[in-house]
């Protein structure tokens, strides 16, 4: 008999008792984000070969065929009966998760430095605390406020122009406005996978039933406005091939597989306290993989966001 491949790892891993250790957990939330974090200047290299609403269909398409290998029977609920809440849920996490989030970020990713983008992703954890609040319930301080405050004040300095002090004439504004709603959408994408990981469904399921539903709406729209942009993958040369491979396989299907199994073990605002190492790490791997110097209010902003970023966890883990 030939064994099914999700018998493999890592699902064999998610059934070892030592795989919730605080230790292991950290260290892996590490890895994942050195991952995503390498991602963006390797996105921002295949930009020039295609267009963002392209790569995000190949990626999702690829991603999402991994995926499918490893969903299990029991990663469903218990008398599994799909009802509209789930379907609504998994749909979302599929349009505003798998489809916004890329397109958008992919479309910021071109318009402005690797570095904006790094930096404007440790805004996902102040989002999160937010929807967390509103929508998980979990508990919201007044710090909390003082902290998002802080981070939007950041965002905003990044965005001047120096030479003429004003926000709108910023070479960069539209791009980190772009990704600042990617931002968003992936915080969205984090507190749907929380409420359905409630419900009882597994991280499989979590993580390729959304990427399914997205299939199925960007994949065609791809095909039917970029159609020139979808057939490029054809010409794609062998490090193409590998960056491509790298997006899908293993900082998508993998890490976000990872991503969502933690959401049964984790609080939301605990999961994206990992989300922090994106800012610092960013501006060093888009100078040694592009050699972008980022300009003087950058540092200034980033200073912000990562005090307020700080300051966050700070208020969340006072009793």
């Amino acid at each position: 008999m030939v064994p099914r491949f999700s018998n493999f790892l890592p699902c064999d891993f998610f059934d070892m008792k030592n795989i919730t250790s605080p230790i292991f957990m950290a260290i892996s939330l590490i890895i994942c984000n050195i991952i995503w974090v390498i991602s963006i200047p390797v996105s921002k290299l295949l930009m020039s070969a295609i267009s963002p609403l392209a790569l995000s269909s190949w990626r999702l398409i690829i991603a999402t065929t991994v995926l499918m290998a490893f969903v299990r029977k029991k990663d469903f609920p218990a008398n599994f009966k799909l009802n509209w809440t789930d379907a609504w849920l998994m749909s979302a996490m599929g349009i505003v998760g798998c489809i916004g989030g890329p397109v958008l970020q992919y479309w910021a990713t071109d318009l402005t430095l690797s570095s904006n983008i790094a930096l404007l992703i440790g805004m996902e954890t102040i989002f999160i605390v937010l929807f967390a609040a509103l929508i998980l319930h979990e508990k919201l301080k007044r710090g909390h406020l003082y902290s998002l405050a802080i981070a939007l004040i950041g965002v905003i300095i990044i965005n001047v122009d120096l030479k003429s002090l004003t926000l709108l004439e910023s070479k960069y504004f539209f791009g980190n406005l772009l990704m600042l709603l990617s931002v968003v959408c992936y915080a969205f994408y984090l507190i749907f996978g929380k409420l359905l990981a409630r419900r009882h469904w597994g991280s499989s399921t979590i993580t390729a039933l959304p990427f399914l539903a997205a299939i199925f709406l960007l994949v065609p729209a791809s095909i039917l406005f970029d159609y020139e942009n979808f057939l490029r993958i054809a010409d794609f040369n062998f490090l193409q091939v590998l960056s491509l491979f790298f997006l899908s396989v293993i900082a998508t299907a993998l890490c976000y597989l990872w991503w969502n199994f933690l959401l049964k073990h984790l609080t939301a605002r605990q999961l994206s306290f990992s989300l922090y190492l994106q800012p610092i790490l960013g501006p060093v791997v888009s100078f040694l993989f592009l050699g972008e110097v980022p300009i003087f209010s950058y540092y200034i902003g980033s200073a912000l966001i990562i005090f307020a970023m700080y300051y966050e966890q700070r208020v969340t883990n006072v009793k």
